[in-house]
């Protein structure tokens, strides 16, 4: 159940990054309040993440789910939108998630979709 509930907290963390990423070509006023309410929301959510996330080693337990490669992939696009958006590293603070998708990197099926994707 972990790893469902992780997924699913995942899924919806992401959508307002995204979407004020999106936001940032309609009016100033209109990207300034998205981007500011979402840079609000992302201490909150981060909190509420790491209390879900188990790693040990993986993110519900023992072994590798679901869970495992959506939160690396979730977290390369939340990380990379958050740093470009708000100069902020939404990992920072939270060594042991860093500690998973840094791990992760080097599992056979997401190494070899990286390198796929770097070609």
């Amino acid at each position: 159940m972990t790893f469902i509930r992780i997924t699913i907290f995942l899924s919806i963390f992401t959508i307002p990054i995204i979407v004020s990423s999106s936001n940032l070509s309609l009016s100033n006023d209109l990207s300034t309040k998205a981007l500011k309410e979402t840079e609000k929301d992302l201490t909150k959510g981060m909190k509420a993440v790491s209390r879900l996330f188990v790693c040990d080693p993986y993110a519900a337990g023992k072994e590798i789910t679901l869970a495992d490669f959506y939160t690396f992939y979730t977290f390369g696009l939340a990380n990379t939108l958050s740093q470009k958006l708000f100069e902020q590293d939404l990992l920072a603070d939270h060594s042991d998630i860093q500690a998973l998708v840094n791990s992760l990197a080097s599992h056979p099926s997401i190494a070899k979709v990286e390198e796929e994707k770097a070609s």
